[in-house]
């Protein structure tokens, strides 16, 4: 969608990173399938939390204490209560999944019943606990695998602005800890935040280092020459081969054709098309 028209495109790259990828992923465990188990082992950390027995680190969240009421001026540069909110939905999305399934096992339910009548709300808790491991992980492996301080704060603003992206997109997980004022605040920050990564995103991309060999890529050429490369695959069309188009003769009375001459001397690529047989 970013991209427009040209993203469509086979030359594009986009296309062939669907075909790629995606039925890897599938191969490996459907989406929901995963989620369901994972939301299976969030149930029972929750009753071995509640009875005092020690939980994982990935489900660490559980034992953190509720947040009160945030009152900020602004959320950015603290990782601290990012990492807070997102585990504060997090646990309290799953101490509601465990008394739904509860609910249902105590009206005689079998365990596989219970699960699916919380299936759609397994698949939000999944969704919660994996954002908040990411924040964490992120949050983590930042000092530890970048040295320059540069790089480091324009990656935590990639982070700031993805935490705080999640958070806006899920204003309900918030309620009684975010009110409508400190929405506002958030919302704000994100503006700042894009201000202040658009500078950083092209060399953030090119910080993955994919050569145009790999990417094949018209639209994410390295020396950023977008329109010349797309013409070029453009001429390799079996219909762009002759020097007019099929239908040409009928066309050329319906338009201006000096506006279009007159048009090829302001493009950069009008100096090597020849206009002689328009």
């Amino acid at each position: 969608k970013s991209c427009g028209g040209q993203g469509f495109l086979r030359a594009s790259g986009i296309a062939d990173l669907s075909t790629n990828y995606v039925g890897s992923v599938t191969a490996e465990g459907e989406a929901v399938i995963l989620a369901l188990q994972t939301a299976r082992y969030i149930i029972k950390s929750v009753a071995a939390n509640r009875k005092g027995e020690r939980v994982a680190g990935s489900v660490s969240y559980l034992t953190m204490k509720p947040l009160q009421h945030m009152n900020l001026s602004s959320y950015l540069g603290n990782q601290e209560v990012l990492l807070q909110l997102f585990a504060q939905r997090a646990r309290q999305a799953s101490e509601d999944l465990e008394s739904d399934f509860q609910y249902s096992l105590n009206n005689g339910r079998t365990f596989e019943e219970a699960l699916n009548d919380v299936a759609v709300a397994a698949w939000h808790v999944c969704e919660c606990h994996c954002h908040f491991n990411m924040a964490k992980n992120a949050f983590e492996a930042v000092p530890k695998s970048i040295t320059d301080s540069k790089a480091q704060t324009a990656v935590n603003r990639v982070i700031q602005l993805f935490l705080l992206q999640t958070i806006a997109e899920n204003g309900s997980d918030y309620l009684g800890i975010l009110t409508h004022q400190q929405m506002r605040v958030i919302k704000k920050d994100i503006i700042m935040l894009l201000d202040q990564v658009r500078p950083d995103a092209v060399a953030l991309t090119d910080a993955f280092g994919f050569s145009d060999h790999k990417l094949s890529s018209t639209i994410g050429r390295y020396d950023g020459n977008v329109y010349e490369a797309i013409y070029a695959e453009a001429k390799k069309s079996p219909l762009n081969t002759a020097d007019k188009m099929i239908g040409w003769e009928k066309l050329k009375p319906m338009l201006d054709m000096q506006f279009i001459i007159e048009g090829k001397k302001q493009q950069r690529q009008g100096k090597n098309l020849s206009t002689a047989n328009l």
